[in-house]
Order: C-alpha cells, then sequence, then structure tokens
C-alpha cells in the first residue's frame, strides 16, 4: 500500500523503516533532518542547511554516494558517508560566505 506524502512527512523514521524492511534497500529521506536505514539501523543526519534546497542538489547527492560506492564501500555506508559529506558541504559553504 502506497503511503501518501502527509503521513511519511507526520513519521518520517516510521516511513524509511517500513520501506527498508519491505524492499530490504537502503532509503534516504531528504528534507528536514534526512534520516535512513538498513537492517535494523536507523541514522540522522545532522549536516546541512535550508540552502540545500535548490534544484539539482538531489542530483549531485546522488553522484556523491555512487562515487563511494565505486570505491568500494558498501550501499549503506556510501549512503551514510554521502548524505554527511553532502550536508557538510553545504554548511562550510555558507560559514565561509556569509
Amino acid at each position: 500500500m502506497k503511503e501518501t506524502i502527509e503521513s511519511i512527512e507526520a513519521s518520517r523514521i516510521d516511513s524509511a523503516r517500513h520501506l527498508a524492511e519491505e524492499e530490504r534497500v537502503t532509503v534516504i529521506l531528504k528534507g528536514r533532518a534526512p534520516s535512513w536505514r538498513r537492517r535494523g539501523d536507523i541514522f540522522i543526519n545532522t549536516t546541512g542547511n535550508p540552502y540545500m534546497a535548490s534544484g539539482g542538489m538531489g542530483d549531485a547527492l546522488t553522484g556523491m554516494i555512487a562515487a563511494l560506492a565505486s570505491q568500494g564501500l558498501s550501499p549503506n555506508d556510501a549512503a551514510c558517508a554521502g548524505v554527511f559529506l553532502h550536508g557538510m558541504s553545504a554548511d562550510l559553504l555558507v560559514r565561509d560566505h556569509r
């Protein structure tokens, strides 16, 4: 059964948990406090800022995760590292250019 956007937003972690368990995949939810889960583990990323809400940011994140995976990281580790580095890059940019 498909979830609505409203139900996902109301319970982001539970939605990610459900999808990850059902499909046996790593799930990344973009937006405030992105979270992802795989095989029982839930990670909350603390990097990133509202300036990331622009076109192409998801493409950049996908490229970072793919590059990390191509270097031998597991899908879960590549997702964790990619989300963290993506957000940290945005945080450093904002900090250095205020």
